[in-house]
């Protein structure tokens, strides 16, 4: 009698639980469109950007692609508790991220859209040089006796010189 009345609460309790992990949605199963991968995939890289981090982002992205799947699923299992305390959007926010980087092909897609940005900034960075290379008049041929001393064009403007 006493076993029976011990598996009646055991009951009960496992139904209050199995209702609260219902309402809570601590496990959600959210469908992440192509669109939506995509806007996240593309406000990650512009936020490593944004940082300057873009060369050690790809380092490490490369270094635990391997392990997309099973980082995923731990982060999720130790992290989305805590998010859902932090309220609805963010839990949800980190579930889609979850979802987006689980797959190796998002993080080639990151890696390739960070190395993508990369060599853009590098070359606006050279036709900014040129640009004031042209405008200093870098590039003229030394006069007087500049030109055997070696002395660059920048001290051309010294009182000095």
């Amino acid at each position: 009698m006493e076993l029976a009345g011990q598996l009646g609460v055991f009951e009960i309790l496992i139904n209050r639980a199995k209702k609260n992990i219902k309402r809570i949605k601590l496990f959600r199963s959210l469908e992440v469109t192509p669109e939506e991968e995509e806007e996240i995939i593309k406000k990650v890289a512009d936020k490593i950007k944004e940082y300057g981090m873009n060369a050690a982002a790809i380092m490490m992205l490369q270094t635990f692609k391997p392990m997309a799947y099973i980082s995923g699923q731990t982060g999720r299992f130790f992290i989305s508790p805590i998010l859902y305390g932090l309220g609805e959007k963010i839990s949800v926010g980190a579930e889609k991220l979850f979802i987006v980087f689980e797959n190796r092909d998002n993080i080639e897609k990151l890696i390739r859209m960070l190395e993508q940005m990369t060599e853009e900034e590098e070359m606006k960075k050279k036709e900014e040089s040129e640009k004031i290379d042209k405008q200093k008049g870098v590039g003229e041929p030394r006069r007087r006796f500049r030109r055997f001393l070696h002395i660059s064009n920048r001290f051309q403007d010294s009182p000095i010189l």
